[in-house]
């Protein structure tokens, strides 16, 4: 898989009123910091079963590192997950709609004849969607 483009899921331990907290006891300049990043991708946050701040983004490799930097200088508990090998399998199932669309239009732009024949050799023939079988006949 050469996407530099990744689907990817963190999850943290704090709830939406934790957050919302630490943000209002950060400076100017850390919010800027943080709102500047958040703008270089697409996102959706929402509460998992525990109520749980998780966040769903489609973002390019380069900016992971500077995402995770502010993370850990927000002393926040997460768990990064990069999910791009199973969007692309179609393994991640969601019934958030706008983590669908999201799903959806990353499957769309990464979805490659590579990753398809991948897939293959993984999963089977059997594991194809008709998206895979599409990229297969417009070789």
């Amino acid at each position: 898989m050469k996407n530099t483009t990744k689907f990817i899921k963190i999850t943290t331990t704090h709830s939406k009123n934790q957050l919302e907290a630490l943000m209002f006891d950060m400076s100017n300049v850390e919010v800027e910091t943080l709102v500047k990043t958040y703008k270089k991708f697409k996102y959706v946050e929402f509460a998992n079963e525990v109520g749980n701040e998780c966040m769903y983004a489609v973002i390019h490799e380069n900016y992971i590192p500077e995402l995770l930097e502010i993370y850990v200088s927000l002393s926040l508990n997460f768990v990064y997950e990069d999910m791009s090998k199973e969007a692309l399998y179609s393994s991640v199932i969601t019934d958030n709609e706008d983590v669908a669309s999201m799903l959806e239009i990353f499957i769309n732009e990464n979805l490659d004849i590579d990753t398809v024949l991948d897939k293959i050799l993984d999963l089977g023939r059997e594991s194809l969607t008709d998206k895979d079988i599409l990229v297969l006949t417009n070789v």
